[in-house]
């Protein structure tokens, strides 16, 4: 797919920073390629879309300190607006991110930083199925970078994610009645290495 992206960068003072970005709604036709399929759901050559939903964000960050930045951001997510084959229908609203974060320069060789990501979702009971589920979260997350040279860095960096668990009740017509309850566990590190010309 293919979808244009706007940003905008403000620096109204040398210590604040503003940025928008506005990416639009990806359209995507997926196909399934399938050699089996015993259950019937994924018939081979079958296409339906999957849309990447647009988001609209906005960041700020302000140097409290010549040592010290902290940083915020909002980010919604138009999912409802996205054509998911109708599952959209069943989203109460659309989601969001709520995100804060401190760095900090411990000295010209080590930047640490931290930040914590609250994520509503929009997606409702009606929404979740054992096939597909979309939970709301808590994420934290610990970074570091080190300067080995002036043109040498090494980042590091980890997060972990904590899930709110959902409960659907399910009427059967076969068994008795039951509830399906949706748990998620999320975590990484990364390590990435930075070469400046």
């Amino acid at each position: 797919g293919y979808t244009p992206i706007l940003g905008l960068h403000l620096s109204p003072s040398e210590n604040f920073k503003v940025g928008l970005h506005y990416e639009f709604n990806t359209k995507l036709k997926l196909e399934n390629q399938t050699t089996k399929d015993d259950t019937g759901m994924f018939p081979d050559g079958e296409k339906e879309r999957n849309d990447i939903p647009g988001n609209l964000s906005i960041g700020a960050d302000y140097a409290l300190t010549p040592k010290l930045k902290a940083s915020v951001s909002y980010t919604l997510f138009f999912e409802k607006q996205a054509d998911w084959e109708g599952r959209e229908k069943d989203l109460e609203s659309n989601s969001y991110d709520l995100a804060f974060a401190l760095e900090y320069d411990v000295s010209d060789a080590l930047t640490i930083s931290a930040g914590y990501i609250y994520t509503k979702t929009g997606a409702g009971v009606d929404y979740q199925t054992d096939m597909s589920f979309d939970l709301g979260a808590d994420t934290v997350g610990l970074g570091a970078r080190i300067r080995l040279s002036p043109k040498v860095d090494i980042d590091l960096g980890g997060l972990y994610v904590i899930y709110k668990d959902q409960t659907k009740p399910i009427e059967s017509l076969v068994f008795p009645d039951y509830e399906e309850t949706y748990k998620q566990k999320s975590y990484a590190f990364a390590v990435g290495f930075n070469f400046h010309l």
